[in-house]
């Protein structure tokens, strides 16, 4: 018997059945699986969920496998999705859970970013906040150090901390008066002023308070920071008329300051009148009103003030003169 070519066959199969293109096909049969494959065009059986024939891929609506594409389904879609990282998607990941991929600016702080604001992201150099790269502008309060510009960073708004609103380490002199450890700051270094030491300036404090005290804790001091005035009779009598020819009070009060000064006194700092009056002016008009004491030499107070003064009546008598 010849060998019959493998269309021969065929062809006596044909002619067998009359028909080349039965209208069942038998299931299971290579027609049948040909028929029902995943890209025909069609979605021919339950585990396609879409066929779009050639169109068909991983990069389409519908995939090679026939299933309709899904953000999250790790495949990226063209033209609808620009990333897909599976189960891996997520808002702090490096693709969105809407498969969009994470930038600078999206508002979502992702890996590689020091921060994201989305469109508050700024390009200032320096003021605090996240610039257009996504990366922490040093700012003072932010409570990050940010070294050599801020000597401290404490992380808030508060001024009389210990750390400044300028990010400076507050201290006396400043002119912020910090809470719990100033009562005063003027913002200068005055130990005369009513601040001193950032401390309210009293009496009694070793410190002469300028315009209030004039003194503080010397022996001539008494307990209202007010000196005593020293008092005595001159050693020497001055004769003569003081008249205006003889340059009149200007003259005695020269000669008790020359005595002052023999004494010891630094009459620069401490001036000296005679208890004189002429025509015009009296000792009450040129003399200072202290409220404080008047002493003799030896110390003897022989007034408590002015007003106990010039009563009529001296708590002892104003015997001593300048040399005691």
């Amino acid at each position: 018997m010849s060998r019959v070519p493998p269309w021969s066959a065929l062809a006596l199969l044909v002619a067998a059945n009359t028909t080349c293109c039965p209208d069942v096909v038998p299931t299971g049969s290579y027609l049948d699986a040909v028929r029902e494959r995943c890209g025909n065009g069609s979605v021919d059986t339950e585990d396609e969920e879409c066929d779009d024939g050639e169109q068909n891929g991983d990069d389409a609506a519908c995939t090679a496998t026939c299933k309709i594409g899904y953000c999250g389904d790790g495949l990226i879609i063209d033209g609808a999705e620009e990333c897909d990282d599976g189960a891996a998607n997520g808002p702090s990941a490096s693709c969105s859970e809407t498969c969009v991929a994470a930038a600078c600016g999206d508002g979502i702080v992702q890996p590689g970013e020091e921060c994201d604001l989305g469109d508050g992201n700024e390009g200032d150099v320096f003021g605090g906040g996240c610039s257009l790269e996504c990366r922490v502008i040093p700012g003072c309060g932010d409570g990050f150090l940010d070294a050599p510009i801020e000597e401290c960073d404490d992380g808030n708004h508060v001024d009389g901390d210990d750390c400044t609103n300028a990010c400076t380490v507050a201290e006396c002199g400043d002119g912020i008066v910090r809470e719990g450890a100033e009562a005063c700051d003027d913002g200068n270094t005055v130990s005369t002023d009513a601040c001193v030491d950032c401390q309210l300036a009293r009496c009694g404090d070793g410190v002469v308070h300028e315009g209030v005290e004039e003194c503080d804790g010397a022996d001539d001091c008494n307990d209202a920071c007010i000196r005593d005035r020293v008092v005595f009779v001159t050693s020497e009598t001055q004769t003569g008329l003081f008249s205006v020819n003889d340059a009149g009070l200007a003259a005695a009060d020269s000669f008790c300051r020359s005595r002052a000064l023999g004494a010891g006194f630094d009459v620069q700092e401490h001036d000296f009148w005679a208890w004189m009056s002429d025509s015009e002016t009296s000792p009450a008009q040129r003399f200072h009103r202290s409220p404080g004491r008047y002493v003799r030499m030896d110390g003897t107070v022989i007034a408590e003030s002015w007003d106990d003064l010039t009563d009529g009546e001296l708590l002892a008598p104003l015997e001593i003169t300048e040399k005691g």
